[in-house]
C-alpha cells in the first residue's frame, strides 16, 4: 500500500489524493513528509516538518512568501470545490 492510501476509499478521499499528488513539487514533497513511511521514526517526521517550517519562515521573512487571513483562506480553499 503506497503512502496516503488507506485500502478501501470514498471517491472523496481518492479526488483529494489525487488532487494533492498534483501539488507543485515543493508542495508535493511537503505533504508526502507528513505520510510516515516503512522504518520512518517520529524523530525523523517531527525534523522534516521542522525543516519545512523553518523554510517557510525564511520565505515569509523575505517577502516571498504571505500570511491570509483564515477567513480569506477559508473562502479560496472553498472556492476551489
Amino acid at each position: 500500500m503506497e503512502c496516503g492510501r488507506l485500502g478501501t476509499m470514498t471517491e472523496a478521499a481518492e479526488r483529494l489524493i489525487d488532487e494533492a499528488m498534483r501539488l507543485s513539487p515543493r508542495n508535493a514533497s511537503s505533504w508526502r513528509s507528513g505520510c510516515r513511511r516503512l522504518g520512518e521514526t517520529t524523530e525523523e517526521l517531527e525534523a522534516a516538518w521542522i525543516t519545512e517550517a523553518r523554510q517557510r519562515l525564511v520565505e515569509l521573512d523575505a517577502g516571498q512568501s504571505r500570511l491570509s487571513p483564515w477567513s480569506e483562506a477559508r473562502a479560496r480553499i472553498f472556492a476551489s470545490r
